[in-house]
């Protein structure tokens, strides 16, 4: 709404001039506290580069011994031109098919999470692939990483394989760990050597090759689950079976590619997330009898949702002069119910009858338009769309002040639809003038939860709306408004969030 008021300002009360410190004095104390500041600064600046540099050191070291195995178990790291390149082999296992004739290690060397942070700028020490020395070198030229660390965020990759070099191979002719043939002898015998007729011996009874171990089960199948065993502090317990005896073979297991934990038999905790995977395998206590198990695997998952939105403007109220696009429809139904009142639903909502006398050709105006939405669990926000609104000048006694915002939601996953009903009030300022913010007039939300009309797997659902900051020069948002300055257009994001938590009050 266009309205100017004058700025009346209160005169500045007198007060008494009381005496205080010097210049001289005030410029002292300073000097004093900057010396101080500068010595505290090179000091604590001083003690985090030696304690960064201590760290890369140390990391270096583990990684240069991961490398040292890496080779003398069949790897080559003879075409490895960066820290990368090295990082992706240690992480490598050996081909399938040399998985019972490598007499070495044969899995990854390193953590599959392993990273580095990069660096290319001089001067700051960093990790240096020298491939002449074949190890890293601390530096502080050349690309490299400045610190190594674990992803936690690293999504579950199955390691590559490659083929080592086989300077060991386990035996394959006579099923000894080595095959091992004697020199042949080259003329006769001397005489006083007795002859033995091998022939005349029973041959012994064929090799049967290691025993392959089960892998371990699970006293939880995969499966979709109540969303309640997901959530923070209730986590979902799951233990392993065992498949082989006790004294054969330690079951080993993994949450989603974390690290391998030997298995104590107490349950292990599913953390709370859309879903989880749990890895497990057998590792022989005696290897020279068994063989390690094949992986088993299991993935719990959790109600999500998948869909996507549109909006709709409807039941305006305000000024008895109000002016809006969303007339009011008479129906009367084969003249025996009656006249019955309809307002219209439209994705775009305009109010007000433009100040054409002051040049101002229209009228305020809401529009929204939805988005797609994958894969999003409870409690997890996202985005539903966008929000343009256009802040007019229109005359007195024709603007609206609330209008309903339906929320239409289209889920593919779970098979739903939902018409979810929330109240916009429309605020317009008092303008001054003076702060394009304080003269911008906004949409308020004054309850922002909303509840489902269909039960999802047994839980009742809630979509609680709010606005987000996207770009918005010529306004701004808080949770529950969205300010658009005087005369200007701003677009925002409207987030949602799918909850079973009842609303307050």
């Amino acid at each position: 709404m266009n309205s100017n008021f004058s700025i009346i300002t209160k005169p500045a009360k007198s007060r008494r001039i009381r005496s205080g410190y010097s210049i001289l004095e005030i410029l002292l104390v300073m000097a004093v506290l900057s010396t101080i500041t500068a010595l505290a600064v090179v000091f604590v600046g001083g003690s985090t580069d030696a304690a960064r540099q201590t760290r890369l050191a140390s990391d270096v070291a583990t990684v240069n011994a991961a490398v040292k195995t890496y080779l003398t178990n069949g790897g080559s790291l003879g075409t490895a031109a960066k820290a990368g390149d090295v990082l992706a082999s240690l992480k490598s296992q050996a081909a399938a098919s040399q998985a019972k004739k490598l007499a070495s290690l044969r899995g990854s060397m390193v953590d599959p999470r392993l990273a580095g942070v990069e660096i290319t700028a001089d001067g700051e020490p960093r990790a240096v692939w020298d491939n002449s020395k074949q190890r890293f070198v601390i530096s502080t030229k050349g690309a490299g990483y400045k610190e190594f660390l674990i992803d936690q965020n690293a999504a579950v990759v199955a390691a590559t394989q490659e083929t080592r070099s086989m300077s060991l191979p386990l035996g394959t002719t006579d099923k000894w760990v080595w095959d091992f043939q004697d020199k042949p002898m080259t003329g006769n015998p001397p005489a006083d050597i007795p002859v033995f007729n091998y022939a005349q011996n029973p041959a012994p009874a064929p090799y049967s090759g290691l025993v392959k171990l089960a892998a371990p089960g699970f006293t939880k199948a995969s499966g979709e689950y109540p969303i309640d065993n997901f959530m923070p502090g209730m986590n979902m317990k799951v233990g392993l079976v065992r498949t082989n005896t006790p004294e054969t073979a330690q079951m080993y297991y993994s949450i989603n590619n974390g690290p391998w934990i030997a298995w104590n038999g107490t349950e292990m905790s599913i953390p709370w997330g859309r879903d989880t995977t749990v890895r497990a395998y057998s590792l022989p206590l005696n290897p020279d009898l068994y063989e390690q198990s094949d992986m088993s695997s299991v993935l719990y998952e959790t109600i999500s949702f998948s869909g996507t939105t549109s909006g709709l403007f409807a039941n305006p109220k305000g000024d008895p002069g109000m002016i809006t696009n969303l007339s009011k429809l008479v129906r009367n139904i084969l003249g025996l119910l009656g006249a019955v009142l309809t307002g219209e639903k439209k994705p775009t909502f305009n109010w007000g009858d433009p100040a054409v006398a002051s040049g101002f050709t229209k009228p305020n105006n809401l529009i929204f338009v939805g988005s797609a939405f994958d894969d999003i669990y409870p409690d997890q926000p996202f985005e539903l769309g966008k929000l343009t609104y256009y802040n007019g000048s229109v005359y007195t006694g024709t603007l609206a002040d609330r209008v309903d915002f339906e929320m239409d939601v289209s889920f593919s996953k779970p098979t739903a639809a939902e018409a979810l009903v929330f109240s916009f009030e429309l605020e317009s300022t008092v303008n001054n003038n003076v702060n394009a913010d304080a003269d911008a007039d906004y949409v308020y939300i004054p309850k922002v939860s909303t509840k489902f009309s269909t039960v999802i797997k047994g839980k009742t659902f809630y979509l609680v709306l709010s606005f987000g900051n996207n770009d918005l020069s010529n306004g701004f948002t808080t949770i529950n408004t969205f300010h658009t300055h005087e005369n200007k257009t701003a677009t925002g994001a409207v987030y949602g969030r799918f909850t079973t938590t009842p609303p307050q009050g």
